[in-house]
């Protein structure tokens, strides 16, 4: 479980919510849930990288709208669907006639009227392969007044199959919008998938360089406060006779570049939260509320650094890369969809040629009863009759039928380029990710030394200036290289903590697919992937 896992202090905020697992279109409730778990802890004990995370999964306004676009696609294969639904089709009606009479009418006793009741039901369907099936019923009334014969009925069954024998047979013909539109439903999940690990990547960034906006105004405050003690110990040696008073213009010049520094930093800090707060998909009315980050800069071990730089590993970081990465198999389904579209327009240059086949009977039933509508269907039934037809049709140039092969082809062959090309880039990007985190981590080391060497030397510089061994340009001097140094050491554990999200981001790991759920956890936000073997 991801919820016992740590990592250089960097622990789960929100109670027990160490991970967060969803399916795709029906976690919205869950976020929820999840959201109000983070808020109640993050009122009291700031927030944590994972509270980030969690609240941008429910809020940022990126996924909402791709999950619109999934249900867009759900809605297209639906509607694609559609075409082989089976389709009923019922008439009921009936007409009077009272028809002028001439005179050779009115002497061979024709009737002035007539009426006629007709009852119709025809089922239509389509299936994938091209084959239409046509089951139909019809009866008919006719009934004339005056008349010396009761009113006939005539009941006609039909069962007719067509069969497309060259244009439009097969389901690769019929089928394809319904294909490609499966494809594309596929391709929009991934997608999705994808905008979640971008948004998640651009808050866990905006995370750190929060957290180091915070920890460089931790220490300018801190510089300045030493600023100010330096400068009440000057005024009071100076009134004491002890210091010459034109000392009084390097603290106090001191002083004002230590308070305009922490000016900075402030300002620095509401940027950085401001930045987070957008990431996380907050109203403008909550970034000020935001709490100070509380996790801590992660930093990979020197054994997985060391695992990372092997030839091995490289080669294992881009197979397993483009096996992860949620645009490049999304990519890859499109590239489906625009190849069965192809097939579709291939089949579409065809000539037409369409066979049909039909069978059914008549019936005939005379009286004025209901009864008498319903058993014409079964009444005086001569026998059966059968039809057979062959239907041929060819535009002699084609125009529309080629023009839309060509239209499908290069669609099919942009995909191929555009998934081949993202392969490209994903292979490059991840080969840099590994070189920029090792460099990263010997950075890091780098300036944890510097600022170690560089404390002993203010403490040794403090002591020789109260021995008078040493003055107040000498002693500011070491202090400002010391404040240098760990602000670089603030700027390399960004830089190493981005390293590590990004290179999972390029590797498609830093969202985690388990037993058929999306996971993300403080594993998957500052660890190596595949180095411990937790990734597929």
């Amino acid at each position: 479980m991801l919820a016992g896992r740590t990592l250089s202090g960097l622990r789960p905020r929100g109670g027990c919510i160490a991970f967060l697992c969803f399916f795709v279109g029906v976690f919205p409730g869950f976020l929820l849930f999840a959201s109000v778990a983070v808020s109640q802890d993050m009122s009291t004990k700031g927030i944590g990288l994972l509270d980030s995370v969690i609240t941008t999964l429910e809020k940022q306004p990126a996924i909402h709208l791709g999950q619109q676009d999934v249900e867009q696609s759900r809605g297209k294969l639906q509607q694609e669907s559609g075409q082989f639904d089976t389709t009923l089709d019922a008439t009921l009606s009936h007409d009077h006639a009272d028809v002028p009479l001439t005179e050779l009418d009115v002497l061979s006793g024709e009737s002035p009227l007539t009426d006629t009741t007709t009852a119709q039901m025809d089922l239509s369907k389509q299936f994938r392969t091209g084959v239409t099936v046509n089951p139909s019923v019809q009866v008919v009334r006719t009934e004339d007044t005056p008349s010396l014969f009761n009113p006939s009925n005539a009941a006609t069954v039909n069962f007719t199959i067509s069969i497309p024998l060259l244009k439009g047979l097969g389901t690769k013909a019929t089928g394809a919008n319904e294909l490609a539109a499966r494809w594309d439903l596929q391709a929009g999940i991934l997608t999705l998938r994808h905008t979640l690990s971008q948004q998640v990547l651009s808050t866990v960034t905006s995370y750190w360089d929060y957290l180091a906006a915070a920890r460089v105004l931790d220490l300018r405050r801190i510089s300045e406060k030493r600023a100010k003690e330096s400068y009440s110990d000057t005024r009071k040696l100076i009134q004491g006779d002890e210091k010459a008073a034109s000392e009084i213009e390097l603290v106090s010049a001191n002083l004002a570049s230590k308070t305009a520094a922490r000016i900075q930093a402030e300002r620095a800090l509401v940027i950085a939260r401001h930045a987070l707060g957008l990431a996380m998909g907050l109203l403008f009315q909550e970034i000020d509320s935001l709490p100070l980050p509380v996790d801590d800069f992660p930093r990979a071990g020197d054994q997985a650094i060391s695992k990372v730089g092997s030839g091995a590993a490289l080669k294992l970081f881009t197979d397993r890369s483009l096996e992860n990465r949620a645009d490049y198999l999304a990519s890859k389904e499109s590239q489906e969809s625009a190849k069965v579209l192809v097939e579709q327009a291939r089949n579409g240059l065809l000539p037409q040629l369409d066979f049909q086949v039909g069978v059914g009977y008549s019936g005939l039933d005379e009286g004025s009863r209901f009864s008498n509508f319903g058993l014409a269907l079964r009444d005086n039934i001569p026998g059966y009759s059968a039809t057979a037809s062959l239907t041929y049709k060819w535009p002699f140039k084609n125009n529309t039928a080629r023009g839309l092969f060509l239209q499908s082809v290069s669609a099919y062959r942009k995909t191929v380029i555009s998934t081949d090309d993202l392969a490209r880039n994903i292979d490059s990007k991840v080969v840099q990710d590994i070189s920029d985190l090792m460099k990263s981590s010997l950075e890091l080391a780098g300036y944890y030394k510097s600022v170690g060497h560089y404390k002993k030397a203010v403490e040794n510089e403090g002591k020789k200036f109260h021995l008078g061994m040493s003055t107040l340009v000498e002693l500011f001097t070491t202090e400002d290289n010391l404040i240098t140094a760990q602000l670089s050491l603030i700027s390399a554990q960004v830089t190493h903590a981005k390293a590590l999200a990004q290179l999972r981001f390029d590797t498609g790991t830093l969202l985690a697919d388990r037993e058929e759920r999306i996971q993300v956890g403080v594993v998957e936000l500052t660890t190596i992937p595949f180095i411990d073997g937790s990734e597929r």
